[in-house]
């Protein structure tokens, strides 16, 4: 009888605060200006790449830069993997545009505030990104 009573309690704590997260959640997307990723001038993929590239500490004319290299991205690796056919199966072409992201990414991001390691990082999350989305058929040719 004690155990379901403690079950009990525990099962309303655990509901009252996935309630208080809902809320959270929902404020937060409420305060969201509609249309705030259109206004950065990207597509929904160009944004992607850019939140991946991006840095908290950005000035105006870095983010600028940022979104430039998101959308030069975007466009050369749909150039790139158009014409090749199941590239996320294929250790060669797998490894052609983790190459291709590592360079345009080394060439695009300004050194300050990137350093190198940042921007190694950053070509590997974008090439997950870009892998992950390829494989699920979700990443589209313009």
């Amino acid at each position: 009888m004690e155990s379901k009573r403690r079950f009990e309690i525990m099962a309303r704590v655990v509901f009252n605060r996935f309630k208080a997260l809902q809320r959270i959640v929902n404020q937060a997307i409420a305060t969201q200006a509609p249309g705030e990723d259109q206004a950065k001038g990207l597509t929904e993929q160009q944004l992607a790449l850019f939140d991946l590239l991006g840095k908290e500490s950005l000035s105006g004319s870095e983010r600028e830069l940022i979104k430039q290299a998101s959308r030069e991205l975007l466009a050369d690796l749909q150039r790139l993997t158009a014409p090749l056919e199941q590239w996320t199966e294929k250790e060669q072409t797998q490894a052609e545009v983790e190459v291709f992201i590592l360079d345009h990414v080394y060439r695009a991001l300004p050194e300050p505030p990137y350093t190198a390691a940042d921007k190694k990082e950053a070509a590997l999350l974008v090439y997950r990104h870009i892998w992950q989305q390829s494989a699920s058929g979700l990443f589209a040719s313009p």
